[in-house]
């Protein structure tokens, strides 16, 4: 099954038809970055400054997430679902058909959260590999994305640095 990347209006629309709960645990992969059993063992007491330190559910080690405005405030609202991973997919997927975004999964949030930051020109490495854990490059490549949209502002951005005008 295709990875979907969900652009700012996808996303948002995906919030708009969820529940507290479950936009808190969107959010939890797509502005944060976290696996879905990261998001499920969510605990209050880990967040801190600058942002949320979480277990890395399949590395085995600690690292940091920012939390976003948007997020924080999910935060404040309701924890993430307190369901099991395949409640947690079926209500995503069943989101995502709801909006016409077809069946979500868990993970094409943290696909959209890798691509997004490119996108922004958050550099891959080191800063989204540590942002999504992971211990090899071409690990964090897997998740990043570059398409039309994308090709379009990283070559924007090369022009503008280079001193080149759009035609």
């Amino acid at each position: 099954m295709p990875t979907t990347i969900l652009d700012e209006t996808g996303l948002n629309r995906l919030l708009e038809v969820s529940d507290a709960a479950e936009k808190t645990t969107w959010l939890l992969m797509a502005d944060a970055g976290c696996r879905l059993r990261e998001a499920l063992s969510f605990n209050p007491s880990s967040l801190g400054s600058p942002g949320l330190h979480i277990w890395g559910s399949k590395v085995r080690r600690w690292r940091w997430c920012f939390i976003t405005d948007r997020l924080g405030e999910a935060l404040r609202r309701s924890n993430p679902l307190a369901l099991s991973g395949r409640q947690v997919q079926r209500r995503l997927r069943a989101r995502g058909e709801q909006i016409g975004l077809g069946s979500l999964k868990p993970h094409d949030l943290r696909h959209t959260f890798a691509t997004r930051l490119a996108a922004a020109g958050v550099d891959i490495y080191p800063t989204i590999m540590r942002l999504m854990g992971h211990s090899r490059p071409t690990v964090t490549e897997i998740y990043v994305h570059l398409g039309g949209q994308l090709l379009d502002l990283a070559k924007a951005a090369l022009e503008a640095r280079i001193g080149l005008k759009r035609r």
